[in-house]
């Protein structure tokens, strides 16, 4: 009976793996060929840094920049998380805007690579939770219960 219950419990934990292998695998393809850019920020624009500023607000280790930028005739002065350490200030950069409230940006990615390889590894991390599912399959079957007849 306790060779059964261990040989189900390992049914069990095979389907949860399998399951989250196949999520992840499925997510990080999504994540690799998938640009996540919301419809609503179709326009870009390009946007000069004006300073550099400190706050404890930032999720970018406590560094933003201040930008200014023009849509429509409008200027937008904004701050933005710093994410490279090479900006100077008066590089223009490109970002993305909310076509319906331009004062909503976001910045045109800048390393799409980041994305794809962010995608890979968590389709490897699903790909390995499968065959490491292959694994314990062939484990169970070697060690499967045998009834007598």
């Amino acid at each position: 009976m306790r060779q059964f219950l261990l040989w189900l419990l390992s049914g069990a934990l095979v389907v949860v793996l399998l399951a989250a292998g196949l999520v992840f695998t499925g997510y990080g393809i999504y994540m690799a060929v998938t640009p996540r850019i919301p419809a609503e920020f179709a326009a870009t624009t390009e946007a000069t840094i004006q300073m550099f500023e400190s706050s404890y607000q930032s999720k970018a280790g406590g560094r933003s920049i201040r930008i200014d930028y023009e849509v429509n005739g409008e200027q937008y002065h904004e701050s933005m998380p710093l994410l490279d350490d090479t900006w100077q200030v008066g590089d223009r950069l490109q970002i993305r805007y909310d076509t319906r409230n331009p004062a909503n940006k976001q910045w045109v990615n800048t390393n799409p690579m980041r994305d794809v390889i962010g995608g890979a590894v968590i389709c490897a991390i699903g790909l390995a939770l499968l065959a490491f599912v292959g694994w314990i399959i062939r484990r169970i079957r070697v060690s499967a219960p045998h009834r007598e007849h």
